[in-house]
């Protein structure tokens, strides 16, 4: 394994590019080590100098200033994407689609917008079908974290190099992928702020909303890079949410792993979840009370309009009656399509074993047979109004993702 001072060596953009490629290489992945030696250099010179063009293009950059932007964190499986498309819906906040994060310039979106465009209207926009449990589109909106790929700085890069999690001598650098180190994080999160401001820009709208659940590591530094950052934590049974994303995981490692490999990347990918579900109860008290929203998985189920209303009244954000009238409409029709978990026993742990781990979530959020209440959030008259008519149309209840 290699030492601390060895690994910090390696924590830039760069150096990291050159890990995958020499664990790609090591573990004779000779296919995927070919495509990142053409594409990834080029891919990442390409995106900084239109970065940098942005600047000379467009001049409103240096206007921009970001104010209040929302997070919403949770261990990934617990309803964060489902709420994510839910205030998507209000028209009020900015988001980013998946083609917007794969190309966060604007030069760059100037020059492959129309290919978008014509991919969308073919209907060839699909990238991963929802029978896998998350749908997604070129056009659709994502998870923000994605942003953290350009910098090779984030857990998902697990996902489509598991080697980097399971290899002896790098494994600890691939385990802490974007919470490695403070200066990294800071650097990571400017290069964040940088994107979100573009994204400002370009949609025209000031309220950003980002989803971020392996940033929950990164949280720290959330606050000093965005001091009046407003935290969204979303709780769900450890013992469902850690299912449901070690068998989402599963769908694209084990066609990739050995066996024993995949013992091993799971056994790893069970640490770092009860690891992130530790550091924010460790960090929590850091965060201003006025600038936390704890939502449990059950409350979002079943009183979904009671809490977009307390999270709108919470980030300041005012929807329009054509937003209410919208959620009050919806129907059974609109049940998507879920994908099947396997058992825990296929990764290795037992509901007993969470329990002892993760005690602590069903001590200070959960009990049996439900949710512990936490005080009401007070609603503004508009969300309260909101809120009373809303809950006069119950069948809008009838179904939501677990995503």
């Amino acid at each position: 394994m290699k030492s601390e001072d060895q690994q910090q060596k390696r924590l830039g953009t760069i150096h990291r590019m050159g890990t995958v490629l020499h664990v790609l290489w090591k573990h004779k992945q000779y296919g995927l080590w070919l495509l990142w030696v053409v594409l990834a250099p080029l891919f990442y010179l390409f995106t900084r100098v239109c970065l940098l063009l942005d600047i000379i293009f467009f001049p409103d950059l240096r206007k921009i200033k970001i104010t209040k932007p929302v997070f919403i964190m949770g261990h990934p499986r617990s309803g964060t994407t489902f709420f994510q498309k839910e205030v998507y819906k209000s028209g009020q906040v900015t988001m980013f689609s998946t083609w917007e994060m794969a190309l966060p310039s604007l030069v760059q979106r100037k020059l492959f917008s129309p290919i978008v465009w014509i991919l969308e209207r073919l209907n060839i926009d699909v990238l991963q079908s929802a029978n896998k449990g998350h749908e997604i589109r070129l056009q659709e909106v994502e998870e923000d974290e994605g942003l953290f790929l350009h910098r090779l700085d984030t857990e998902m890069l697990t996902v489509f190099a598991p080697w980097l999690l399971i290899d002896d001598e790098y494994g600890d650098l691939g385990f802490k992928l974007g919470w490695n180190d403070a200066r990294e994080n800071r650097r990571s999160l400017i290069f964040f702020r940088e994107c979100l401001k573009r994204q400002i820009l370009y949609t025209g709208k000031k309220q950003i909303v980002a989803k971020c659940n392996p940033s929950i590591f990164r949280l720290e530094t959330i606050l000093e890079v965005f001091p009046d950052a407003q935290i969204v934590y979303m709780v769900r049974s450890p013992q469902k949410s850690m299912r449901s994303f070690l068998s989402f995981t599963n769908q694209f490692v084990s066609p990739l792993l050995t066996e024993a490999e995949q013992e091993t990347y799971f056994r790893k990918k069970y640490e770092w979840s009860v690891q992130l579900y530790q550091y924010f109860e460790q960090i929590k008290a850091r965060i201003p009370e006025d600038q936390l929203m704890v939502i449990l998985f059950h409350e979002l189920t079943t009183d979904l309009p009671r809490v977009l209303a307390r999270f709108f009244n919470f980030a300041g954000i005012q929807p329009d009656q054509e937003f209410w009238e919208q959620l009050y409409g919806r129907n059974g029709d609109t049940k998507q399509k879920q994908h099947t978990n396997s058992p825990l026993k296929k990764f290795g742990i037992s509901k007993k074993t969470i329990r002892k781990d993760l005690g602590f979530i069903w001590d200070r959020y959960l009990r049996e047979g439900g949710n512990r209440k936490f005080p009401e959030v007070k609603l503004s008259p508009e969300s309260r109004k909101s809120s009373e008519e809303v809950k006069e149309h119950p069948d809008i209840l009838s179904h939501h993702s677990q995503r």
